[in-house]
């Protein structure tokens, strides 16, 4: 694995070989972060009344719409609600 270069030096041949380990992992790490960005649950979009349910990610409800959650909804995501938008609410449990 390791082998001198030219001049002789072992400790020149393990720089190279860390530095190009390196960088090989860093890029490796770039394109994961980039593929997991990827695979999050999309939006869901509330207009209507969505009942009994589990909505994996986020929930959102566009600007001056009307949103109802009936029944027991679960949102494993953040919740938005536009400007002039309305998601009445009653009490709630955070699982946080």
């Amino acid at each position: 694995m390791y082998r001198n270069n030219s001049n002789g030096s072992r400790a020149a041949s393990v720089r190279g070989f860390m530095a190009l380990f390196a960088s090989t992992t860093l890029a490796a790490l770039g394109i994961l972060a980039g593929i997991v960005s990827v695979a999050r649950a999309a939006d869901t979009p509330c207009t209507t009344t969505i009942s009994n349910g589990t909505i994996n990610g986020d929930l959102v409800v566009p600007a001056g719409a009307a949103c109802i959650l009936a029944g027991t909804v679960t949102v494993t995501g953040n919740v938005e609600v536009g400007k002039g938008a309305s998601l009445p609410s009653s009490p709630i449990r955070s699982r946080r």
